[in-house]
């Protein structure tokens, strides 16, 4: 690896060949290209090779005289030899010109940059990032080498004093070639993530740095999908930290089809997505509408945007209404009870594009009944049927944007609806009372629309 220290070394086999008092001399090329000359006899070794004794408990063949080493540091990416040969101190000495080889050997040594790089990744817990190292060559890695993160502000200039805890085995970078650590922020703002390798000695060997925004943990809170075309959705931005919002921020979104809207204050947003697709939902909040304002946080989440169904021509076929609904009311002082309308037309629906209507009036009762559907037949957006009878009394009830869908019976279009939800489309009146309703478990709304009975 360029900038390490390499140790090659070689041992006389057999001992009884070796010469009594020996010389080896380490010859050192580059690509072919000769670099130095490092001579290993009874004197001090060269600052630039040196030759360390390896000896085990039972074994000195590794020990000097019979065998030698050298350590050295390639600065450059290529191919290196380290020959080496093996002289009697006497001849050598007295005229290295003129003496005898007795043994050599050459060693290839392949020399390449260790390349690393790393990147980090928020986790769903507030100012927290999984951070993975990846050697590209790992096996130029030398086991057992410091490594390092650090987490630097970019506008302080100080290091974040968060714990890292890395999740890999110890020698996960020479065995497989990544590194895995998870580290939380302990403040925010721009900083400078560096993953810094070195030898033992303390020598950097190499770096590899990214950056990260760290910020505020906010999540985009998305409507129960597949989302639709030509419909709108409300988005809401929420945050696990709320205390540490601004009096005024101000929240920017993007809904990844082109289009985008600047909120302040609120951290509602509506939408209709005109084309499908998946769409990446952006959002950034700030500290205020000024130009410059500190960032508070992001957030991003994919949507799957689906064509809507457009049902205004099977709906054309539907000639009959039916209904069913139910809420409890206080009839008198201290009572109450449930009032349940349960309705069939007594007429043909009649279309006119995206509206309809209904009116028929037998034995004192007279009703009607006027409505309009989206243009793609799948939201009642307004309905309104009134029902008198007995020259006095009715019945008014109105319906305001209310989904429906496509029965999975032929032929029928339904919508069916429970408790409080109800009161999110209907308001209800009579001639005894116009307030007062109370929307409980009994409260229900059913609608249907059906080509025949």
């Amino acid at each position: 690896m360029v900038g390490a220290n390499t140790w090659v070394y070689v041992v006389c086999t057999p001992e009884s060949e070796r010469p009594a008092k020996p010389v080896y001399v380490w010859t050192i090329s580059f690509n072919g290209n000769f670099i130095e000359e490092v001579v290993h006899d009874s004197e001090p070794k060269t600052e630039t090779a040196t030759a360390d004794q390896y000896q085990t408990d039972d074994d000195t063949k590794y020990s000097w005289p019979n065998s030698d080493d050298l350590v050295y540091k390639f600065t450059e990416a290529g191919t290196y030899t380290a020959h080496v040969d093996l002289y009697d101190y006497n001849e050598y000495t007295k005229d290295k010109s003129k003496a005898k080889i007795l043994a050599n050997f050459t060693h290839t040594i392949h020399c390449d940059n260790l390349r690393v790089s790393i990147k980090a990744t928020p986790t769903e817990n507030s100012r927290e990032y999984t951070l993975q190292a990846v050697v590209e060559n790992p096996k130029y890695f030398p086991i057992g080498y410091p490594v390092k993160w650090d987490f630097i502000n970019e506008s302080t200039g100080q290091s974040d004093t968060g714990p890292v805890l890395v999740t890999s085995p110890e020698y996960s970078l020479s065995e497989t070639g990544i590194q895995e650590a998870v580290h939380q922020f302990q403040g925010m703002g721009n900083y400078r993530i560096v993953f810094t390798v070195s030898d033992h000695k303390g020598n950097k060997i190499t770096s590899a740095e990214t950056t990260v925004d760290v910020t505020q943990a906010f999540q985009i809170m998305v409507p129960e999908g597949p989302l639709k075309t030509g419909r709108e959705y409300t988005f809401i931005a929420r945050t696990d930290s709320p205390e540490t919002l601004s009096d005024t921020p101000s929240y920017v979104w993007d809904f990844g089809d082109g289009s985008g809207i600047i909120i302040p204050y609120s951290n509602e947003a509506t939408h209709v997505f005109q084309t499908v697709g998946t769409k990446t939902i952006s959002l950034k909040v700030y500290a205020s509408e000024e130009q410059g304002a500190p960032l508070l946080g992001s957030a991003n989440v994919d949507v799957a945007v689906e064509a809507s169904a457009n049902h205004l021509i099977e709906l054309h076929q539907m000639k009959h209404f039916a209904l069913t609904f139910a809420v409890q009311h206080d009839y008198i002082e201290g009572m109450s009870g449930v009032f349940v309308w349960g309705w069939d037309s007594h007429a043909e629906v009649v279309w006119d594009g995206v509206n309809f209507s209904m009116e028929w009036a037998q034995y004192g009762h007279w009703e009607r009944m006027t409505g309009r559907v989206s243009e793609d037949g799948t939201v009642i957006e307004q309905l309104k049927i009134r029902h008198e009878f007995n020259d006095s009394e009715w019945y008014e009830l109105e319906i305001q944007n209310l989904p429906f869908w496509e029965d999975t019976m032929p032929d029928r279009f339904i919508v069916d609806i429970y408790d409080e939800d109800v009161q999110n489309y209907v308001v209800y009146f009579n001639s005894h009372r116009t307030a007062g309703y109370q929307w409980t478990d009994d409260a229900r709304l059913y609608v249907q629309f059906v080509r025949e009975f």
